[in-house]
């Protein structure tokens, strides 16, 4: 028999932990950090393990439910927002744990419902076998349907209810990134399908990043770091002669540490 899974909360916790041992790594080196982020303790981390735990353990059946429940989710953040939360997260005196990481606290609601609501696009487009090459046309325009509907809206929330921001993770900058979800997906599709309808193989970098995302994230986040310690205070500073060459230089280690993990974990594909 087949192992039982591990529940949503016990696939997260590598997450947490790694927040807090960016935590203690961030303090014992006395790396510069912007506060107004997440807050003095919170983390990108702690935020993807906590919001996806939750977002995974509570998630209801089907994508219309889903759907559902992430827009109400999203609407009640958002008023919460407009009320009186937005302006505590983004101005209250950091006085105690709570206020002192208010901005990461504040947010969780909005990435909660950003994860049932790109569960139930994927689900939308992907939700049954395509075994032609008209219907993956029509999973193609499914996702860009749904991505139009989400900017307009987003462009909207902008306007009309809060400004976009992704410290509070609110509406317009949620549908913004469901937006950029489904925009993705499409393009994807649409390579696929201009290779003369046939399956076109996935570029090697791109299936790298794909089987090991956390991997190469770590190492981006790392190299990061190393980049914004080498070059001190300069870095908010430097002029595009110097920034392009860095950035060039800092995608491609990236893409050579995903190639290198590829490279590890394809052996281990073959003996299984």
């Amino acid at each position: 028999d087949a192992a039982p899974s591990p529940s949503p909360l016990r696939r997260h916790a590598p997450l947490l932990a790694l927040g807090v041992g960016r935590l203690l790594a961030v303090r014992a080196a006395s790396y510069h950090e912007a506060v107004g982020e997440y807050g003095v303790h919170w983390n990108a981390f702690l935020t993807l393990g906590v919001a996806g735990g939750v977002a995974a353990s509570l998630a209801p059946t089907g994508a219309a439910a889903c759907a559902a429940c992430g827009a109400a989710l999203l609407a009640a953040h958002q008023s919460a927002l407009s009320l009186g939360l937005g302006e505590w997260a983004l101005h209250a005196p950091r006085e105690g744990l709570v206020s002192a990481n208010k901005e990461g606290l504040a947010s969780l609601p909005g990435y909660v419902a950003l994860w049932w609501l790109a569960r139930a696009a994927g689900a939308i487009v992907l939700r049954r076998p395509r075994r032609s090459v008209d219907a993956w046309w029509g999973a193609l325009y499914e996702a860009v349907g749904i991505a139009s509907i989400a900017y307009v809206a987003s462009v909207v929330a902008d306007t009309q209810v809060q400004p976009g921001s992704r410290v509070l993770c609110n509406a317009a900058y949620v549908l913004w990134c469901l937006g950029q979800l489904l925009l993705a997906l499409a393009v994807q599709l649409l390579v696929s399908l201009l290779d003369d309808g046939d399956t076109a193989p996935t570029p090697p970098l791109l299936a790298a990043i794909n089987r090991q995302p956390l991997a190469v994230w770590l190492a981006a986040n790392v190299m990061t770091g190393a980049v914004n310690i080498a070059m001190g205070d300069a870095t908010a500073e430097v002029g595009a002669a110097v920034s392009l060459p860095v950035l060039v230089c800092y995608v491609a280690a990236v893409a050579a540490v995903a190639m290198a993990v590829e490279g590890e974990e394809r052996p281990r594909l073959k003996q299984s």
